[in-house]
């Protein structure tokens, strides 16, 4: 019976490192927590995938940014390509090098089987006649006794106490997810007299406490992303803008309100940027009319397509008056 290892012999800016593959889904890329951790600007943050089985290895590029190349020819994205030994995989600055070494795994020995020789036979007397049978006699019917039976043993009339039952205390040896008891990352920049057990352990803690913390700086940008960014995080990027967002804005129009704010903040107090918020916040585009003969100096009408009931008036006047020009006027009407 045969088995393989699978390694990878991976060179780079910070020197060579060899790993053994495991079986199964390994990720290559630069994101922290990715199996085969590759950290280089020019990586994508999940690069490609590795797919090993008890036959051999597939490459799979995941769509990166800046491509993969197996033995000098590009990957096209998402198909698998089988690793021959000694393959040779370009991502960015690194090599990495196949290695597939088969294993011959003797089968266990079957246990030898005791055999037991067989009984001699005792040879007839020729003296001795062999003995006749005699009928067999029935035994004689035994009389009923009238002996009392011992009593059964009764039950205890309560059970002993049992000693209380104890909470297990909770397991503190499954690590969170994303997280490692041993270090995955920071032990590969030690010398190889340094990579044991204890050092594992020992840098295991401080990547525990580190990793969430470069995961934020590195995926920083998902936080400034009006699409992206938790609820909890957009009070901030509103104070950016001073947007007069109240309990009556929902998540789906703040993050369309956010995602154009630097280009209302830009055209603020003209006729567009007063119809764009009105149309953000109301989901209907209103009419606005600056040219009126009948209209005093300084003054335009507005008129929202909808009734009085469906929106409230002091918050549309409070949105006109953030974004209006200064020193005019307005009136206001609804209804089609």
């Amino acid at each position: 019976m045969a088995e393989f290892i699978f390694r990878l012999t991976i060179e780079g800016p910070e020197g060579t490192r060899s790993l053994i593959i495991p079986p199964g889904t390994s990720t290559i890329g630069r994101q922290a927590g990715t199996e085969i951790h590759l950290p280089d600007p020019l990586i994508s943050r999940q690069h490609a995938r590795i797919e090993c089985s008890d036959r051999g290895c597939t490459l799979i590029d995941l769509g990166s940014a800046n491509g993969t190349t197996l033995n000098n020819e590009r990957l096209a994205a998402n198909v698998p390509y089988p690793l021959a030994d000694q393959a040779t995989i370009q991502i960015g600055p690194f090599k990495l090098t196949y290695q597939q070494t088969e294993i011959v795994v003797a089968a266990p020995e079957p246990a030898p089987v005791k055999v037991e020789p067989p009984a001699a036979a005792k040879p007839a007397s020729k003296e001795e006649p062999p003995a006749k049978a005699e009928p067999a006699r029935k035994p004689p019917p035994r009389k009923p006794t009238q002996e009392a039976q011992p009593p059964a043993d009764e039950p205890p009339a309560s059970l002993p106490p049992q000693p209380p039952v104890r909470p297990q205390p909770p397991d503190h040896t499954t690590p969170p997810p994303g997280l490692a008891l041993h270090s995955d990352r920071y032990l590969q920049f030690l010398p190889g007299i340094y990579q044991n057990d204890f050092m594992g352990r020992l840098l295991g803690m401080l990547e525990a406490i580190m990793a969430p913390i470069e995961w934020n700086v590195d995926n920083f940008d998902l936080f400034l992303d009006p699409k992206t960014t938790p609820p909890e995080f957009m009070p901030w990027l509103e104070s950016w803008f001073n947007l007069p967002f109240d309990s009556t804005w929902d998540d789906q129009k703040k993050r369309e309100m956010l995602r154009e704010a630097a280009q209302i903040y830009a055209r603020r107090g003209t006729r567009w940027a007063v119809s764009r918020v009105i149309e953000i916040y109301t989901g209907v585009q209103p009419e606005i009319d600056d040219r009126d003969e009948k209209l005093d100096d300084f003054t335009f009408a507005i008129k929202i397509p909808l009734s009085e009931k469906q929106v409230k008036r002091e918050l549309i006047e409070n949105l006109i008056n953030t974004y209006k020009p200064a020193h005019t006027s307005y009136v206001l009407s609804f209804g089609s």
